[in-house]
């Protein structure tokens, strides 16, 4: 073999190498975001009147509390809501009542949004006879937009409820969430709340589960 025909070869495993190293990269650098998704664990959890639980539940009410009503209310009006409404004594005597189940959503970890299912509060006239449910105060931190927040609360939610015939939610009109609500099966009524927590407008919601 001539050093010529040597020389001509070396080149070409050195460009083969290269495209090899690329492609490489390529699939490590894809393994790595596919990784870095997979991580972004949620999970929802009940949430027990222990310490911890009753310390994250009030965190959580009074910021997104806060986030949901600060731009379309009175500081004072919030203020005497939440502390009349998400006070320690008041969230201890909620979180042992048995006619509540609080449910926490964790984003890797950190508590991230709540909500409560309730057999109390006025419901609509138009369910008097229908076995339902409630679903309030749910809600999740603005900064965690990933949709899969809010559906893996909602998802704990109709699989604890399957044995009543549907839910209600009581609202405020224009809550962020509506559309999210509405694009899982609940539907607008016609009848109005004659109350709501603090005097803006609201609305029901009802979501009837599958026989």
């Amino acid at each position: 073999m001539s050093l010529n025909s040597i020389k001509t070869k070396i080149p070409a495993v050195g460009e083969s190498v290269s495209e090899i190293t690329s492609l490489l990269q390529h699939k490590f650098n894809h393994l790595h975001v596919t990784i870095t998704k997979m991580d972004n664990k949620i999970i929802s959890k009940f949430m027990l009147a222990t310490e911890e639980g009753i310390e994250i539940l009030l965190s959580l009410a009074t910021e997104i509390t806060y986030e949901k009503f600060g731009s379309i209310t009175t500081n004072k009006i919030l203020e005497q809501y939440i502390a009349g409404s998400f006070n320690r004594r008041t969230m201890i005597i909620e979180m042992n009542s048995l006619s509540n189940q609080w449910v926490v959503v964790f984003y890797n970890n950190e508590p991230v949004g709540y909500m409560r299912i309730t057999s109390n509060g006025r419901r609509p006239q138009l369910l008097a006879k229908k076995r339902i449910i409630r679903l309030a105060e749910f809600g999740i931190l603005k900064k965690y937009d990933d949709p899969q927040i809010p559906l893996s609360l909602l998802e704990k939610c109709l699989s604890v409820c399957r044995g009543y015939d549907g839910l209600w939610i009581t609202e405020y009109a224009e809550h962020p969430l509506l559309p999210f609500f509405e694009s899982n099966g609940f539907l607008r009524l016609q009848e109005v709340p004659d109350q709501y927590e603090l005097p803006l407008p609201a609305l029901y919601l009802f979501r009837e589960n599958e026989k």
